[in-house]
């Protein structure tokens, strides 16, 4: 079975990934549904590659030589990510223009599905949401979540829905199938989800928990989240091309369902470098935007902040989980040990990555489809890229 490298294509025809072991998963009709602002759903789509990857494809496998090159440092990180099946790519130091290309592609949508980038816009709007009293992180999910109440997930603090140490049941099959491929109402299945160890006590990539703050939010700010994210986030931010997809019952996709540009990205990213200001108006907090990107959240994992990804140092988790939808490990030390400690990230599926690096004024995007075996990009080569430019 061979990995199908056209995304617009995965997303048009019906896909049966059969599995390692004695189960077939058939996924149904991979149809596209247009929301209120004309974007297409990419739900079946996206369940469907990240089971294909789980069980037959690897696109960081075997050596990729790099391309051919003879120029600018500058010039050789817009070739590799071009390489790499790109749509775009920006960088900015100290505010101003490092690197900005926009590549040709089959499928000219003016968005791109950022995946699991979406978590981190989540935590911002958490982040919001705490700054203007309507909750606080440390408040049990249940004061919103009630039908947690009077159960074993009664103890689940809006922190470890943030941090990945919620300790609700989660599985490939039922966090990528189930809840974002089959799911008419992802809010509600991840809710129904089963508490299987106490909070606090382990670390997991949990899909589910991540979706279940939809309900938190739209009950903590009375207000559907995606209102909620366009006027207190995508608005003042001037990210005017960038929407969050909704599943078949309306709720948005917190933790994926992002769609979004380089530049858009850009402006989110140069807010964070900020702590949390923009063009002079507070977005959200400092404090909590130290919280969630210069500490880990939990001992269980020193590369986590609040669905962020961290450079500091511990044991810690690669993101493989996020960028290629399988295959991360457990390891001593820093994501990019040639990275400085603050250096944190935004990461989704098919490596499309924010990369914001505070002690050197620094922001990156990268866009586009997953990288082919013959390229070497990752969070670890472009990161490094960069800072071959920058420093």
């Amino acid at each position: 079975m061979s990995c199908a490298r056209d995304p617009s294509a995965e997303h048009r025809r019906n896909l049966e990934w059969l599995s390692t072991g004695r189960e077939a998963v058939m996924l149904n009709s991979c149809s596209r549904r247009v929301n209120s602002r004309g974007h297409a759903t990419f739900l079946a789509a996206l369940a469907a590659a990240m089971v294909f990857s789980l069980v037959s494809c690897d696109s960081n496998t075997g050596d990729a030589p790099s391309p051919p090159f003879g120029g600018s440092l500058e010039d050789k990180l817009i070739s590799e990510a071009e390489a790499a099946d790109s749509h775009c790519v920006t960088a900015t130091v100290d505010g101003k223009p490092l690197v900005s290309a926009k590549f040709a592609r089959a499928n000219e949508k003016p968005t791109d599905a950022a995946y699991s980038i979406t978590k981190s816009i989540t935590s911002i709007l958490v982040g919001i949401a705490q700054d203007n009293g309507l909750l606080h992180l440390n408040d049990p999910a249940s004061r919103f979540i009630t039908e947690w109440r009077g159960t074993d997930a009664a103890n689940v603090e809006i922190r470890h829905l943030l941090s990945g140490t919620a300790g609700r049941y989660v599985d490939a099959r039922t966090d990528y199938i189930e809840m974002a491929g089959r799911a008419a109402d992802k809010s509600a299945f991840a809710i129904g989800l089963s508490q299987v160890v106490p909070p606090g006590t382990s670390w997991n990539y949990d899909n589910a928990a991540v979706q279940s703050l939809e309900t938190v939010l739209e009950r903590a700010t009375g207000m559907p989240v995606a209102r909620f994210a366009e006027q207190r986030l995508f608005a003042p931010l001037g990210m005017v091309d960038t929407s969050i997809d909704a599943d078949e019952s309306g709720n948005p996709l917190l933790f994926a369902g992002l769609l979004t540009t380089c530049d858009d990205l850009l402006r989110f990213g140069h807010m964070m470098l900020k702590g949390g200001q923009y063009e002079g108006k507070t977005i959200v907090s400092r404090e909590y935007v130290t919280a969630a990107t210069q500490a880990p959240s939990s001992e269980h994992n020193a590369a986590y902040g609040l669905l962020w990804w961290l450079n500091r140092p511990g044991q810690a988790v690669t993101p493989d989980i996020a960028t290629k939808g399988h295959g991360s490990k457990k390891f001593d030390g820093q994501l990019v040990p040639d990275a400085p400690e603050d250096t944190f990230w935004a990461l989704g599926f098919r490596d499309q990555i924010l990369v914001i690096i505070p002690s050197m004024q620094t922001v990156a995007v990268r866009l586009g489809d997953a990288p082919p075996p013959t390229a070497d990009l990752n969070v670890t080569s472009f990161t490094s890229s960069l800072l071959d430019v920058i420093r």
